[in-house]
């Protein structure tokens, strides 16, 4: 017999198997992440993957999934996972609308990113400050929106991850927008598609 999603993801947060489960685009990453062949990294990443793709269409399970997957981290003591795990719970919270608490999850994930110090702690900050300042924009915190997105174009360039700018530029363009200056919007949105092109985004 078919189950709905919500009740799947209770039964395999339990740890049952999902026999019998309706199939979604999530069922090989599920697959994959109870490989008993894989590495801690290996299953963390398949779990992220899970939470990815689970977030817009079920928040609250990929919430879960996203606690889940820090406490696994937190024993496999990997800090690149934990903090992604944490940006994960500031995305949930941002589309549940709970600025404060995808404040709290977004701020440390960042500094456990930049705790790193290396290029993957770098890419790792540019995406979680691009979201906090998502987080400040959605609060009417203009300045510390910027701030935020132009410290997120910083350490993109310390990567050397020119793709992930084009998410800061964006937000700044939408910032300028929501305040009326329709001449500077223009020349990041301008910048945004300038690099889009230049990195073969889709």
């Amino acid at each position: 017999m078919s189950l709905p999603l919500r009740p799947l993801l209770c039964v395999l947060l339990l740890g049952a198997g999902a026999s019998g489960a309706r199939a979604s685009a999530t069922d090989p990453l599920w697959a994959r992440y109870q490989d008993p062949g894989l590495s801690a990294r290996e299953r963390l990443t398949a779990l992220h993957e899970v939470i990815h793709g689970l977030r817009s269409s079920d928040v609250d399970s990929s919430r879960a999934l996203a606690e889940r997957m820090r406490a696994e981290a937190v024993v496999a003591r990997d800090t690149l996972m934990i903090a992604l795990a944490e940006r994960d719970l500031g995305l949930a919270a941002i589309l549940q609308r709970d600025n404060d608490r995808a404040r709290l999850h977004l701020e440390r994930a960042l500094a456990l990113y930049l705790s790193e110090g290396d290029s993957a702690g770098h890419r790792g900050a540019g995406a979680t400050l691009s979201s906090l300042g998502m987080v400040h924009k959605n609060a009417g915190r203009m300045q510390e929106a910027v701030a935020a997105y132009r410290r997120s174009m910083s350490e993109h360039v310390l990567a050397r991850d020119e793709e992930g700018t084009v998410y800061a530029l964006n937000g700044l363009g939408r910032v300028h927008e929501i305040q009326g200056a329709y001449d500077s919007a223009l020349v990041y949105y301008s910048a945004v598609a300038e690099v889009a092109a230049r990195v073969a985004l889709p």
